[in-house]
């Protein structure tokens, strides 16, 4: 019974964020959705890092860590499309703090880096790289707080599901054993729901000054 309900939740994490993915970009391609380029672009350098320190450890089980093995290709695919909207002239400009932001992820990633290059603890480098995946929220979270049209720049629906992904994923890394796979999609589901509250703040103040 356990066993089917380790291989259930993972499954439905894994589906839940392709079809996240597919709908981000979407999104993005409609002009639906104006994420900060450079959030994404150490998102996918920190899944990277992520997947290969875990799977360095003694403990690695692909399906364990579903969420950080599928969202590899989900964050990647949302990256690959906002650098095509880009050169097609979509502007994505990255402000200076956003800049500065990206210059401490890459101390963060090389320290990690280092760190694991030296002790060969995938625990260390692992949570480090989670680190680096929460400072990368930061352009979105002020862009989300500083924003003043209408419309939030990025897309509840696609977020929800984020959550609920990591959420089914957190499930099957402590149905499988817990351990180090836990960590991924523990973080993944606090930063999704802080990111759907401030999008329901953007929803709250346009709706009353409707009114």
């Amino acid at each position: 019974m356990r066993e089917i309900a380790f291989v259930s939740t993972a499954i439905v994490s894994a589906l839940l964020t392709v079809w996240m993915g597919v709908r981000y970009c979407r999104k993005v391609v409609r002009g639906d959705a104006h994420p900060p380029i450079a959030t994404w672009f150490i998102f996918e350098i920190g899944i990277v890092m992520s997947l290969i320190t875990y799977l360095t450890s003694h403990e690695h089980n692909v399906v364990k860590s579903i969420t950080n093995a599928v969202d590899l290709f989900a964050v990647g695919a949302i990256f690959t499309t906002l650098l095509v909207m880009r050169r097609r002239g979509e502007k994505f400009p990255a402000t200076k703090e956003e800049r500065e932001n990206q210059r401490w992820c890459f101390r963060i990633i090389t320290c990690a880096f280092l760190l694991w290059a030296a002790s060969h603890n995938p625990w260390v480098a692992n949570v480090s790289f989670q680190v680096v995946m929460i400072v990368a929220y930061w352009p979105m979270v002020k862009r989300l707080r500083r924003w003043r049209e209408e419309k939030s720049p990025e897309p509840f629906d696609a977020w929800a599901v984020s959550a609920t992904a990591s959420f089914f994923g957190l499930c099957a890394a402590l149905i499988g054993g817990g351990g180090l796979a836990v960590f991924y999609p523990l973080r993944s589901v606090i930063f999704c729901c802080a990111i759907l509250r401030l999008i329901k703040q953007i929803e709250r103040r346009n709706s009353s000054s409707a009114i």
